[in-house]
Parts: C-alpha cells; sequence; structure tokens
C-alpha cells in the first residue's frame, strides 16, 4: 500500500484540510507533473465522509490503493477493507459535495496549464526564426501573453472561491464558472504550445505529455460552455431565491 496522495508515494498535500490548502495542492502536484486522481479521490471521500471515516480518528488516512506494474491502481476502502460508515447526503450536500469537486478539478487544469506555460516559454526562447528568437515575434509574445492572463485569473478564481469555502462561504454558481475559466486556459495553453513548438512538437514528449495533459485536464469537468450555461442558470436561479435544478 502506498500513501492515498499522489502515485509517487510523496507527500505532497498530507494533513490539508482547509480548502485553501486542498487546492494549493492539487495545483502543485498537477504543476509538478504528478498524478493527481488518487488526491481527488481522498479529498471527495473526506468530504462525504469527514476525517475517521472508518473509525479511526482524524489521523488515519482513508482510501487505500496499490500501484500493479502495469501502472493501474485498486482501490481499497480502507486499511484491512474496513467497512465505511453510512453517509446521508442531502440534495444540498450533495451539491455543496459537488461544487468543491468542481473547485478541485479547476485547481488541477491551472497547475496543468502553468506547468505547459512554462514549457512553452521556454521553447519560444530558445527557438530560432529567420535568426531571431521566436519569443520576440511579436504574434507569439502576443499569444503568450494572452494565455498567461487566462492562467493567472484562472488561479486567482480559485484560490478565492477556495479561500471563500475554507471560510464557511459556499461557492455555489461560481463553482462551474471557476471550472469554465480553468479549462478554457488549459485548452488556450495547449494551443499555444503547439504554436510554439511547430512540427518539432509532434516528435517531442515533454510537449506531447504537456498537451494531453492540458486536455484532460480542461475536459475533466466538463465543456466549458455547458459549465458556463449552468454557473448563469444557477445565478439566476439564485437571484429569485429559487432551487438550482442542476
Amino acid at each position: 500500500m502506498v500513501s492515498p496522495l499522489v502515485a509517487d508515494g510523496s507527500a505532497e498535500g498530507a494533513g490539508a484540510r482547509t480548502w485553501a490548502e486542498w487546492a494549493e495542492a492539487l495545483s502543485r502536484a498537477a504543476a509538478a507533473g504528478r498524478e493527481t486522481r488518487t488526491l481527488l479521490a481522498e479529498r471527495t471521500v473526506l468530504d462525504v465522509f469527514g476525517p475517521g471515516a472508518w473509525g479511526g480518528g482524524a489521523a488515519e488516512q482513508p482510501v487505500a490503493v496499490s500501484t500493479a506494474a502495469d501502472g493501474s491502481a485498486r482501490w481499497s476502502l480502507g486499511p484491512d477493507d474496513a467497512p465505511v460508515r453510512r453517509a446521508e447526503l442531502t440534495a444540498d450536500r450533495a451539491r455543496a459535495v459537488a461544487d468543491r469537486d468542481l473547485l478541485a478539478h479547476a485547481a488541477v487544469a491551472v497547475g496543468t496549464a502553468e506547468r505547459a506555460l512554462v514549457l512553452a516559454r521556454r521553447r519560444a526562447g530558445s527557438r530560432t526564426v529567420a535568426g531571431r528568437p521566436l519569443i520576440e515575434m511579436q504574434s507569439t509574445g502576443h499569444r503568450l501573453a494572452r494565455v498567461a492572463a487566462l492562467v493567472a485569473v484562472a488561479r486567482i478564481s480559485v484560490r478565492r472561491a477556495a479561500q471563500d469555502e475554507a471560510a464557511g462561504v459556499a461557492a455555489g454558481h461560481r463553482a462551474p464558472a471557476v471550472a469554465a475559466g480553468a479549462a478554457e486556459a488549459a485548452f488556450a495553453v495547449s494551443h499555444a504550445l503547439v504554436q510554439v513548438f511547430g512540427a518539432a512538437g509532434t516528435g517531442d514528449p515533454a510537449a506531447i505529455a504537456a498537451f494531453e495533459a492540458c486536455q484532460a485536464a480542461g475536459a475533466a469537468a466538463g465543456p466549458p460552455a455547458e459549465l458556463w450555461l449552468q454557473a448563469g442558470r444557477r445565478r439566476e436561479l439564485g437571484r429569485h431565491g429559487l432551487p438550482a435544478a442542476g
């Protein structure tokens, strides 16, 4: 058995319990290129069942995962497959958990985009076109500046929403909006990465991995257009005192 935090066995995020800490741990793990699925799963389990879900106190780590030689993961509910207690979720609490999942995916998307943006900047600084560094080309410079701004806005949005959640203020309709913004930032960085690397990128393992990671992170919470629609619908329903249906 390994730590349920990240696949490489590091303790990134260990003990993180406030929402601000969770967001930072998820973003850092993604920015470092580490696998984040187990950390996302642990966050959801803790959100639903709370610390000590297996009756062993908050010090226990719920959710255990063993990794097979082929890289696949096998899950168990706790030490020695101990049974998990029953969790009662009202509709409002289920919505809150789902919203925090959206914010968690947004944090991963931001970290993934930041990692790819660093790679794009390095490539633009080292690649020459017509005897000049690519970064000095106005079109490339503007494109990188634009995606850097998108990533910065997404990062700020995630942090604000996470800090509000840590203070007991529900994200509400902002959750899908934050997730949409982070997804669009990840997609935009992946496209800029392709433009900066050019045809050489099709054979560069780092560029391919960064592109695929951005695409996966951007799609994890659903299509951005649908998330924006959900955010707008829930905002208008909330303004009129009506419950959000989805």
